[in-house]
């Protein structure tokens, strides 16, 4: 400081441990150089672990400690289940909401992780994190069907699941999913997909006596919110599909044939979220 010299100090460690935030996963097995350079520390990793996650390259620097402002960029590789669960047992994962907490999965996913924590100011941080699947499976607690062969990217902002563009399958049929970020706390998500009629029964669990045939397309829309807020608790899901292709025997004005359509409007589903 005031130009009276450098302070520099330099060492390197092996199989450390680095309790960066008091509620974060701290980083394990660190291989690094930690670097004191004046007023400011900067950590730059070759490999660690945080939970299950595997992190092949990180930096996390404090450039002032009378600032107390830690930021952490980090690349990982791992299991996708591994990622969800590091979410999850963050200090945002709460915030993220149920239909998050009942996410799980598995198959391969590449991340980048940018952490901005200002240490005297932890409600002002920032959390960007950009994940990649590749060939994943993601299960849902309390829901039979799964999304399988799930490719493309994903991206969480803060306390809001912000962006995807993800390709798929799903009840025996091609999904598409996208969302796209509207605001600071709100995102929509919109998913397009084809059905079986086998798959449907399973998932709707219909008595024998009510069968279906054929296949037909469908379209899943809601608007996703981060936090506590009202919207956050209360979700919109829509569901539209003409069922155009899908045979049903049941009698009239119920039943339909395959080659029938149902022009409608979406089926709306209001999902309220019970506070503790």
């Amino acid at each position: 400081r005031k130009n009276e010299g450098t302070f520099l100090a330099r060492a390197q460690v092996e199989n450390a441990l680095f309790n960066y935030q008091e509620g974060w996963q701290p980083a394990g097995d660190l291989m690094a150089e930690v670097e004191f350079r004046n007023q400011g520390m900067r950590v730059h990793a070759t490999a660690a672990t945080v939970g299950n996650l595997r992190m092949n390259e990180a930096t996390a620097e404090i450039p002032d400690f009378r600032q107390n402002e830690l930021s952490i960029k980090a690349a990982a590789a791992s299991d996708l289940d591994a990622g969800l669960s590091f979410l999850r047992n963050s200090p945002i994962g709460p915030r993220l909401g149920e239909t998050f907490a009942r996410l799980g999965g598995r198959g391969a996913m590449t991340a980048d992780v940018r952490l901005d924590l200002p240490l005297k100011r932890l409600d002002d941080r920032k959390i960007d994190v950009v994940a990649r699947l590749a060939n994943a499976t993601v299960t849902m607690q309390k829901v039979s069907v799964a999304v399988q062969s799930l490719t493309g990217e994903l991206r969480v902002k803060n306390t809001l699941v912000a962006e995807a563009d993800l390709k798929g399958r799903s009840l025996g049929g091609p999904l598409s999913v996208k969302i796209d970020q509207q605001s600071a706390t709100a995102a929509q998500l919109d998913a397009q997909g084809h059905a079986q009629a086998s798959e449907l029964h399973s998932l709707f669990s219909l008595p024998a006596t009510v069968k279906l045939a054929g296949d037909t397309d469908y379209h899943v829309s809601m608007p996703i919110a981060s936090g506590d807020s009202e919207a956050a608790q209360r979700r919109n899901i829509k569901i539209d599909s003409n069922l155009s292709g899908l045979g049903v025997t049941l009698p009239q004005p119920l039943g339909k044939g395959v080659a029938d359509e149902r022009p409608q409007g979406p089926r709306v589903l209001r999902v309220a979220r019970r506070r503790e």
